[in-house]
């Protein structure tokens, strides 16, 4: 009696995942259909020809990205609670957390990531303070990246006399405050309140830094992609480069802050649309061409992400030669 019930749950569970999966997928394409099908009429009126050769290179130059800030979660992870993983088991944990973006409130982002790298309940709790301390310094470094670059642009260079020194002293104190021997007490006293487990070791402040620029990489790489898509339809030059990687670091981040915008809708577009028109002056119909194409980009590369996720291990498992029972 009880196999037979054990065997019902392991099918429920098993079914339960897929449906998951399926929801997830769903709602990806969905969410692209809808954002595609909200700016088709603004898509149709623009006049641009984009080759097929430029698309690959950007969608190559973005999963770059994605698989840098994907398997830094092992080397991460590692330094905060003492836990290896497999670079490629990094990725695919990172992926499958980012298909949770698309769900209004990021809880399901953290939590996943959280959950899945978690090896039973009892490593739950320690994963997750890992989950968000990750997080956490991503945001720090593209506030840190975004707002250096804009505000050292010649664009720009009537607001670094207002806001240049505030910047400085708060990136400053930011890189301070992050010091694990000042942010490591204090994680470890909210946790203590809460009753959970304490982080297990303190990371390296080198490792962190180490850490801190591998995230602005990742922006760089991202926001690499988005301007092979701006060279080819407006022929933005090199020179605008960093004008878009400040821009873009600043609008992800504000996107994520956003916590009931899927995946940072309209918050990140908006701040996109704003300094594209503001400071590289380029006409609407560019500007709307653009911001579209940096989330239909994103979206297309996470989803390809997602689903080599979901596929790989599956065929690796039929691929391994099969294992014989040595009492046999």
């Amino acid at each position: 009696m009880q196999i037979e019930r054990a065997v019902k749950q392991s099918a429920a569970r098993k079914t339960a995942k897929v449906l998951v999966k399926v929801v997830l997928l769903g709602l990806i394409a969905s969410f692209w259909y809808a954002y595609v099908r909200r700016h088709w009429h603004d898509l149709r009126l623009s006049d641009w020809h984009l080759g097929w050769a430029a698309i690959l290179l950007a969608c190559l130059v973005t999963s770059l990205g994605y698989v840098l800030r994907g398997v830094l979660w092992s080397p991460l992870r590692y330094e905060l609670i003492g836990q290896r993983m497999g670079l490629l088991e990094a990725f695919r944990v990172s992926a499958l957390a980012w298909s949770g973006r698309y769900l209004p409130g990021k809880i399901w982002s953290l939590a996943g990531k959280a959950y899945l790298s978690a090896n039973g309940k009892d490593q739950l709790a320690v994963n997750a303070v890992a989950v968000s301390v990750d997080i956490l310094w991503f945001q720090v470094s593209g506030i840190l990246l975004g707002g250096t670059v804009l505000l050292t642009c010649a664009e720009l260079s009537a607001f670094l006399d207002h806001f240049g020194l505030p910047f400085v002293l708060v990136a400053l104190g930011g890189l301070m405050a992050c010091h694990p021997r000042i942010f490591c007490p204090l994680v470890n006293r909210i946790l203590r309140q809460l009753r959970q487990p304490e982080l297990p070791r303190r990371p390296r402040y080198g490792v962190m830094l180490l850490m801190l620029v591998s995230n602005m990489l990742t922006f760089t790489l991202w926001t690499g992609g988005w301007a092979i898509i701006a060279h080819a339809v407006c022929d933005v030059g090199l020179s605008a480069f960093p004008v878009l990687v400040g821009l873009f670091a600043v609008a992800w981040v504000c996107g994520f802050l956003a916590v009931f915008a899927p995946a940072g809708i309209g918050v990140r577009d908006a701040i996109l649309a704003l300094g594209l028109q503001g400071i590289l002056a380029l006409d609407p119909s560019n500007v709307v061409l653009l911001v579209v194409a940096s989330r239909l980009l994103s979206t297309a590369v996470e989803l390809v992400c997602l689903v080599l996720a979901l596929v790989v291990p599956r065929i690796a498992g039929l691929l391994a030669p099969p294992q014989h029972d040595p009492g046999t």
